[in-house]
């Protein structure tokens, strides 16, 4: 393809779920464009046409330094698009993965500014329903844009979900939305203040490859403080992150204004008294019994776990410099394993480290590789900031090429990834031994890009096999 109408086409700038954006020349206006075009199978489905319009007709009501410019929308022979400002930056989801570290005061202007971008959105009456990393861009000069308004509701009588499919992106996604109650802005703020705990930590609060687990963690769990994962972080910064992302919509901020008041008011104070950042806090002194080679078993007190944890950095330590580990973390049921082991994949996932984390079920029939299959599925997901675009593109392409009977399974990651053969007696466990070797080779070719730690949690439930 190489001109629409007067749109001479110069590259592609990226690719998504729903169509390609390509960078264009307007011949008439002689200016840069953007033009995202949606997939010619997709196009096919006038629900999907109808998101794509839905975006243009958002975005087009917002008049805001902070949100895409939308030209105009058309329709050619190989589908729908639309034309929209060109922005030389990167999504928030690659920034995060080029910088190690992120200051607070310039995490709290990026989210001053998608707040602006939201406080315009909702006093026109629109949702935008989807805040996430990937659809924020950021400029050379740290402006913030907000983009893809495909799911956006334009008014109160407006829905555009059917069949009971709750729309949006469950990491980030508030609590009432992923229930599919009745909704208002205060979603959309829970969403920005996931964003602003992950510019502060680089990690979301309740992130787990299982979408009923993430649901249980929002419902019951309570997240940890940023300053806890980030000593860098003031206390103050903690209480207003944390108020955002209340499991309850009345405990947060009730309006984007107000929350972009209180971020105001903290970047004023910072800049004023030069507030320092909180202490780690101490709360360590459990004891550990070692059991033979790198087995850690918890002892019956719940106080902490240093040394437990200190111990897993040492060995992680010595996997960044090629000396593979296995460890097994062991103890009566409420000890705090699983606390541990999420502690220490905060800690990885810090350290730019690729963690791919499953669990074991107890369910009869269950397929004995789901742990890995979980694990896999979450790794993949567009909406893991540890792997870049070229990184996940460049992973699939060699799976493509060196295993391609597992490449069939690499778009989605099915739960079911040992089909039931219907061959011979005996060519279920080949089957099965050639899906292990698969796993081994992919999981070797992800640590060729990175150190890679596998959790597999509650392995008391898992296959035999």
């Amino acid at each position: 393809m190489k001109k629409i109408n007067h749109y001479n086409i110069i590259d592609r700038i990226g690719i998504g779920g729903m169509g390609e954006v390509y960078r264009a020349e307007d011949t008439v206006l002689e200016r840069c464009v953007a033009i995202k075009i949606m997939h010619h199978h997709l196009s096919q489905d006038s629900e999907n046409v109808d998101r794509l319009i839905r975006e243009a007709k958002a975005a087009a009501k917002l008049v805001h330094p902070n949100v895409i410019t939308i030209h105009e929308i058309g329709e050619a022979d190989f589908g729908y698009y639309i034309v929209m400002e060109y922005i030389n930056g990167i999504s928030l989801s690659d920034f995060l993965y080029h910088n190690d570290k992120i200051d607070q005061e310039r995490a709290v202007n990026f989210t001053i500014q998608i707040l602006k971008a939201l406080n315009a959105a909702h006093k026109a009456g629109i949702l935008h329903r989807d805040i996430k990393a990937e659809n924020i861009l950021i400029t050379e000069d740290d402006q913030v844009k907000v983009l893809d308004f495909g799911i956006a509701r334009l008014s109160k009588n407006d829905n555009l979900t059917k069949n009971n499919v709750i729309l949006g992106t469950i990491d980030y996604m508030a609590p009432e939305q992923m229930l599919g109650d009745d909704i208002d802005e205060r979603c959309d703020l829970y969403a920005a203040g996931m964003v602003l705990y992950q510019l502060l930590t680089r990690l979301l609060p309740f992130k787990s490859s299982n979408t009923v687990q993430i649901l249980f963690n929002k419902l019951n769990e309570e997240p940890a403080s940023p300053s806890s994962i980030n000593p860098r972080i003031n206390r103050e910064l903690d209480a207003i992150v944390l108020k955002a992302i209340h499991k309850k919509p009345s405990e947060r901020w009730q309006t984007a204004e107000e929350f972009l008041t209180v971020l105001r008011d903290f970047l004023d104070q910072l800049r004023r008294d030069k507030i320092k950042p909180a202490a780690v806090p101490i709360n360590y002194d459990l004891d550990f019994e070692e059991d033979g080679k790198n087995a850690l078993t918890l002892k019956n007190v719940f106080i902490g776990r240093q040394k437990e944890f200190k111990r897993l950095v040492q060995l992680f330590n010595d996997v960044k410099i090629g000396r593979g580990q296995s460890v097994i973390i062991k103890g009566e049921a409420g000890i705090g394993k699983s606390r541990l082991a999420s502690k220490f994949r905060s800690y990885a996932e810090y350290n730019k480290a690729c963690v791919i984390y499953g669990a074991c079920l107890y369910k009869e029939g269950m397929d004995a590789y789901l742990p890995f299959i979980d694990g896999l599925r979450d790794f993949f997901s567009r909406d893991n900031q540890r792997l870049t675009e070229n990184d996940r593109n460049e992973l699939v392409s060699r799976v493509r090429k060196q295993m391609p009977d597992f490449s069939l399974f690499m778009d989605r990651f099915t739960t079911t990834l040992v089909q039931k053969s219907k061959n011979k007696k005996g060519s279920t466990k080949k089957s099965q031994d050639s899906q292990l070797e698969n796993f081994i080779h992919l999981f070797s070719l992800i640590s060729n890009l990175h150190p890679l730690i596998l959790i597999i949690d509650d392995m008391q439930w898992a296959d035999v096999a």
